[in-house]
């Protein structure tokens, strides 16, 4: 009997998500290309067909496994799963592969509709659930409350809006320097506007 105990227990422990991810902390702002991506993923809206099937006809009902979010807000990534079943889809290496494409931390930021992300509001004793059935603007009100959104740029954008800075002033310095003449710098700072 004790050893039946000690295997369900085990069972329970490693079936449970909670365990088992690299949970987000910190920071965290969303763009709004993420927003809608994070509504979506709430909305277990997923591309999956029941095979031989035609476009009109029911498709297959999934609900939402994971989210997964680099802490600059830009990169996204879901996971879904069929209604009898749920496990991690391997969130581990999922969150490796946008830590090593975006140079910045990534984690999981919901299990199912759990926010499991810890940015000092939201918190591991107070963690947020959301309902499928909310609104688009529920679910924004819910984050910007949460402070995860404010429609704010991203911070992808306000890194280009430094580079583009950083990209002007290094011509105005060839243009003071005498390098670059008048007409030349505005030429080129025109071109680097219009990117």
């Amino acid at each position: 009997m004790k050893r039946f105990i000690t295997i369900l227990i085990t069972i329970i422990f490693w079936s449970n998500p909670s365990f088992s991810f690299i949970k987000g902390k910190g920071e965290l702002k969303f763009s709004d290309r993420a927003l809608d991506h994070f509504v979506d993923y709430i909305h277990a809206k997923a591309n999956f067909k029941k095979k031989n099937t035609t476009d009109d006809q029911y498709k297959t009902r999934v609900k939402p496994g994971m989210f997964i979010i680099s802490s600059n807000g830009d990169w996204t990534g879901a996971w879904f799963c069929p209604y009898s079943q749920c496990a991690d889809p391997g969130s581990t290496d999922t969150v490796k592969d946008c830590e090593r494409e975006t140079g910045v931390l990534c984690g999981v930021f919901a299990s199912r509709r759990t926010i499991y992300w810890d940015n000092g509001i939201n918190t591991k004793s107070n963690k947020t659930k959301l309902r499928g059935n909310m609104t688009f603007d529920q679910i924004k009100t819910q984050l910007i409350n949460l402070g995860f959104y404010d429609g704010e740029i991203s911070t992808s954008n306000s890194n280009n809006s430094k580079e583009l800075v950083k990209k002007i002033k290094e011509l105005k310095k060839l243009y003071d320097d005498g390098i670059l003449t008048k007409e030349e710098f505005e030429k080129a700072k025109k071109r680097v506007l219009d990117k």
